[in-house]
């Protein structure tokens, strides 16, 4: 099975990205080698959606996102 067809006209970037030793290891071990890429894609969008969600919900309610540091 090859790569997912990309939608057309879509370019892809290429990156590197560096995991933790014991993070990549649970990504090897429940997702296929085939299916990696996809399921990155689909996880980064989805915290990206979070993110979005919560700075959205923090406007609303006046919250800045900043955290306060020790004095």
């Amino acid at each position: 099975m090859g790569r997912p067809p990309k939608p057309p006209g879509e370019k892809y970037i290429s990156r590197q990205v560096r995991f933790p030793p014991a993070l990549w290891a649970e990504v090897e071990e429940s997702v296929p080698a085939n299916e990696r890429s996809a399921f990155i894609r689909r996880a980064v969008e989805w915290a990206l959606r979070r993110i979005k969600r919560e700075r959205s919900a923090a406007a609303r309610s006046g919250e800045t996102g900043e955290q306060a540091g020790p004095q």
